[in-house]
């Protein structure tokens, strides 16, 4: 698997109920345990490769008298410059997006855990944040593909945000299908 690719990992949001923070029920779906992993840094690569040996002699003697032949042969590596074979500007994009989906996921899954009715209300609005950053993000990748996919992730976010804000349940199965879809997305695009 790339390391464009690797980056695409994200957490899931665990759901919670309305009403009474401190009595209120929470179910942590899956998360990728807080891994993070390096990300491309340059958009091209060199690499040394060697070329077959030169069959083409460089010089060759012969004389009339006795018959005697020299050949003599060089080889040298050829050194080739390789890009990516991904979109470098999308590639960016989706590990910019996965990052701000899975850093708004850990702040809602820790305020769900401690069941703090301020950290519930911080994360909702983080989620709210989230969601304008992700259509930022979508509209500057130059994929239409890719910006749609923010945009579903996003409307989830505010719908999350919204419910939370009149005190009805957070339901995360529909962000967790939309952000499922935009990593895999990622992952076809960048490659594995």
């Amino acid at each position: 698997m790339s390391l464009a690719a690797t980056a695409l990992l994200t957490v899931g949001l665990s759901a919670c109920s309305g009403g009474d923070d401190a009595g209120s029920s929470y179910t942590a779906l899956e998360t990728d345990g807080g891994a993070s992993t390096g990300l491309p840094t340059s958009t091209s690569t060199a690499s040394r490769t060697p070329s077959s040996p030169a069959t083409t002699p460089s010089s060759t003697t012969t004389s009339a008298t006795p018959s005697t032949t020299s050949t003599t042969t060089t080889a040298s590596p050829t050194s080739t410059a390789t890009t990516p074979a991904y979109d470098t500007k999308l590639a960016s994009a989706c590990i910019n997006a996965t990052g701000k989906m899975n850093s708004v996921v850990r702040q809602w899954n820790n305020a769900t855990r401690t069941k703090s009715t301020s950290q519930l209300n911080e994360a909702a609005n983080a989620m709210s944040t989230t969601a304008t950053s992700l259509r930022t993000i979508g509209r500057n990748s130059g994929d239409n593909t890719f910006a749609g996919h923010t945009t579903d992730v996003a409307r989830e976010l505010d719908n999350m945000n919204e419910a939370r804000d009149d005190g009805k349940s957070v339901l995360t199965d529909d962000y967790n299908t939309q952000a499922r879809q935009l990593r895999s997305y990622c992952k076809t695009e960048i490659g594995e």
